[in-house]
C-alpha cells in the first residue's frame, strides 16, 4: 500500500517586510494600520500536506527579494474548499491599488498546480508556472485514501473517496487561448509520471523536463531564473503597451 503523501518542503519562517507607505483604503490596511502593503507579484500555491510557508516560497522570498511572495495557507485536500478560500483571500489582496496593474505570476506546486490551471482564469493571472503538477488528481488520490498527516501543519484528516472525486469538476482543458503556462517537470518524480503533464500541454505550454530529481522538486535554482524571466517578459510588455497609449 502506499503511505500518505508527504511534501518535504514545509519551512517554518518569520519575514519581515520594509517598503513605502500602503494605501490608507487597501483591505488589509484598515484592519491593521501599521502594515506597509508591497506590490503582489508571485502567488505561491502549495500542494497537499503542506502550507503557505512551504519551502518553495520560502526560496521565491529569498531568491527574488524585489518581488512580493502571497503564499496563502488552504485545505488542498477539499477540492470546493480550496477554491472558495483561495479566492477570498486573493480577490481582495489582487484588487488593491498598489497591485493592480502589476504582472501576476501564479506559481503552483503538485495539488497546487491543479487549483492553478483553474483559479488563473478566474482571477486573471498574466502567466501559470506549474511545478510537477497532479493534473488528475481524482486518479492520483485514489491510491492513498485515508488518514493523512499533514506535518507542516501538525494536523491530521481524513482523505475520502468523495473528497478525491470533487476535484474532477475543477478541471482545465488547456487551450492556446488560456493563460500562458510554464511546466516545470522533474522526470524522476516518484509520485506522479512528468509525461502526463507533458502530454497535456504538449504544443500548448512551454515546457521544461529536468533529468533525475523528485516530486519534491530538485530544480529550484533553475525554476526561480524561469519564473524571473517570465516577470521580466511581462514588465517588458507592459512598459511597451503604456508607451504606445
Amino acid at each position: 500500500m502506499m503511505k500518505s503523501l508527504q511534501v518535504a518542503d514545509s519551512v517554518q519562517f518569520v519575514l519581515l517586510y520594509t517598503f513605502p507607505a500602503p494605501d490608507p483604503n487597501s483591505l488589509i490596511t484598515r484592519f491593521i494600520p501599521n502594515i506597509t502593503i508591497p506590490r503582489i507579484v508571485i502567488i505561491y500555491l502549495h500542494g497537499l500536506n503542506s502550507a503557505g510557508s512551504s519551502g518553495k516560497a520560502a526560496v521565491l522570498r529569498a531568491s527574488l527579494p524585489g518581488m512580493q511572495v502571497i503564499s496563502p495557507t488552504y485545505p488542498a485536500h477539499t477540492a470546493a474548499k480550496a477554491v472558495e478560500s483561495l479566492t477570498q483571500t486573493l480577490r481582495p489582496l489582487m484588487a488593491d491599488e498598489n497591485s493592480a496593474d502589476e504582472p501576476l505570476v501564479m506559481v503552483g506546486s503538485s495539488m497546487g498546480g491543479f487549483y492553478g490551471a483553474w483559479l488563473a482564469q478566474q482571477l486573471q493571472i498574466h502567466h501559470l508556472v506549474m511545478i510537477n503538477p497532479a493534473l488528475q488528481p481524482w486518479e492520483l488520490l485514489q491510491q492513498v485514501i485515508g488518514w493523512q498527516y499533514n506535518q507542516a501543519l501538525d494536523e491530521r484528516y481524513y482523505l475520502s473517496s468523495e473528497m478525491v472525486a470533487g476535484t474532477r469538476q475543477y478541471t482545465v482543458e488547456p487551450s492556446p487561448e488560456g493563460v500562458p503556462t510554464t511546466l516545470l517537470l522533474d522526470k524522476g518524480d516518484e509520485l506522479i509520471d512528468y509525461r502526463i503533464a507533458e502530454g497535456i500541454y504538449q504544443g500548448i505550454g512551454n515546457i521544461h523536463c529536468f533529468e533525475g530529481g523528485s516530486h519534491t522538486f530538485d530544480h529550484m535554482e533553475e525554476a526561480v531564473a524561469i519564473i524571473a524571466g517570465i516577470h521580466r517578459s511581462l514588465e517588458e510588455i507592459k512598459k511597451s503597451a503604456n508607451e504606445h497609449e
